[in-house]
């Protein structure tokens, strides 16, 4: 028993010291954010089979060395010239053949119809290998992995119309494909609503249970894992039966991916409370919209609004507007806009708190309609001089609005950058009985293009690129006074 009473004591040990190692090691992690893969090490030193929760896409989630990265990769916006402020919407398009898209559209199988190009029997790619370069920097790469961990905790809502729907799904699918399924979730069931969210990781910290035979003559070759034992002793069996002692050994999981990262989307073409449902529809002028009372404590907001102000015809959404109490239809456009503006800008100003808040207003996302249209068109137009053309009086409301606002709000400038592709629209392949009336000659191919919304992968893809390099260029990761958008 003296024998006995002496192992047990070096294993109780042992087990002291392993948690204490593991203690130290979670305390080390809390404290360095670096992206190191544990996962890896913790497989490897333990043999041990992956949970669900674990599991991994084969596109490289689980690394156990990294290839060396470009400057441009590691976050960082590099300024060419010293002299120059950094406009990372001044620049032109370049073709890189060997530069792949961030994802596959097959990755994400909550892409909509609409943008699903591929799937929807697209021949041509070469519009998914246009990349932006900007004049006076080079502009980072968008990295999902370190936008989710600059987001760690946070929550981003994206408001608008149809256009701010293309640029979440563009949004959620550059999060989704850097992490594993089982680490994400999906609300798609409202039209009005959808979210995406990358949950907190379940096995940060697990204990596992181990016994190991302490008597006999024989030497314990396994460990067993839970209440499962597969152990071989070299023994006498005839000898008395094993004593076993019980202790824990810590697993590390990587606590870097553990985000619970939020990306909601609210759609809201106007902005303003839109009533649709009724006769006659009406737009409230000076009422913010139903959802607007969801949108407070987002840590990251980015609004759009403009596309169905300019609808006319069949294709305008309301009868009358709601101003000052009364129901009216003898208003200006643009003095109706303005109001709605002022609505909106009102509600930021009394309800964004400045030390938690970023506020991004994308402008317009150009369309490209005329003759054919964007139809069958596979290259950028390469014309620097060619303008495509939206209601310059209502851009320059949003500039008036945005430069009186208390808010500092950001502006995504895309419009210039986005105007060159119209390679980049589903065009007749925005929805799989596209081809199906080409085929059967139906109607000319022009007027069913879907020359306003964008293919994925695609152009939003380069618009939420400019936003990351925008939280790159407003709030740079060592910088203490923005510890709001840096965990």
């Amino acid at each position: 028993m003296e024998t006995t009473s002496k192992i047990t004591q070096k294993w109780m040990l042992c087990a002291f010291g392993s948690f204490i190692s593991c203690f130290i090691f979670l305390l080390y992690l809390k404290h360095n954010n670096e992206a190191v893969n544990f996962r890896a090490l913790r497989h490897a030193m333990f043999n041990m089979a992956s949970s669900p929760d674990d599991s991994f896409s084969p596109h490289g989630n689980l690394e156990i060395s990294k290839p060396a990265r470009r400057r441009e990769d590691e976050g960082d916006i590099i300024r060419k010239n010293s002299r120059n402020k950094c406009n990372i919407f001044e620049g032109r398009w370049i073709y890189q053949s060997t530069e792949s898209p961030y994802y596959e559209a097959s990755q994400c199988p909550f892409l909509s119809e609409q943008v699903s190009c591929k799937k929807n029997g697209r021949p041509d790619f070469d519009y998914e290998n246009w990349s932006w370069e900007a004049h006076d920097c080079v502009i980072p790469r968008f990295n999902g992995r370190d936008m989710l961990r600059r987001l760690r905790g946070k929550r981003v809502i994206i408001v608008g119309d149809s256009l701010n729907r293309n640029q979440w799904e563009s949004l959620a699918c550059l999060l989704y494909s850097t992490i594993p399924p089982s680490r994400t979730h999906l609300d798609l069931s409202s039209g009005y609503y959808k979210v995406f969210k990358a949950k907190v990781n379940q096995l940060r910290d697990l204990l596992f249970p181990m016994q190991v035979p302490l008597t006999g003559t024989g030497t314990p070759d396994a460990i067993m894992h839970g209440k499962s034992a597969i152990t071989h002793s070299h023994m006498d069996t005839s000898a008395a039966p094993l004593e076993y002692h019980e202790f824990y050994f810590c697993a590390l999981s990587d606590m870097s991916d553990d985000y619970n990262v939020t990306v909601e989307f609210y759609w809201n073409p106007f902005l303003v409370q839109f009533d649709s449902i009724n006769a006659p529809k009406v737009l409230r002028l000076e009422k913010l919209d139903l959802s607007s009372q969801h949108w407070q404590g987002a840590d990251i907001m980015v609004f759009n609004t403009g596309h169905w102000w300019v609808h006319r015809g069949k294709f305008k959404a309301w009868d009358l507007f709601e101003y000052k109490g009364r129901l009216v239809d003898e208003l200006k456009l643009e003095s109706a806009f303005e109001v709605a503006m002022r609505t909106w800008a009102n509600w930021i100003d009394q309800n964004v708190n400045l030390t938690k808040t970023t506020v991004f207003f994308r402008s317009i996302s150009p369309e490209h309609k005329g003759q054919n249209g964007c139809y069958n068109k596979t290259q950028p137009i390469t014309d620097m001089s060619y303008l495509t053309h939206f209601s310059e009086s209502l851009t320059k409301i949003v500039d008036r609005t945005l430069s009186k606002m208390k808010v500092p709000v950001r502006y995504l400038n895309i419009t210039k950058l986005s105007q060159h592709r119209v390679d980049a629209h589903p065009s007749v392949y925005a929805k799989k009985k596209g081809q199906g009336l080409i085929k059967r000659k139906l109607n000319p191919p022009q007027s069913i293009s879907d020359c306003s919304h964008w293919c994925l992968p695609g152009m939003p893809d380069t618009w939420n690129r400019l936003l990351y390099a925008s939280l790159l260029l407003d709030h740079p990761i060592d910088s203490p006074s923005l510890s709001h958008l840096v965990s």
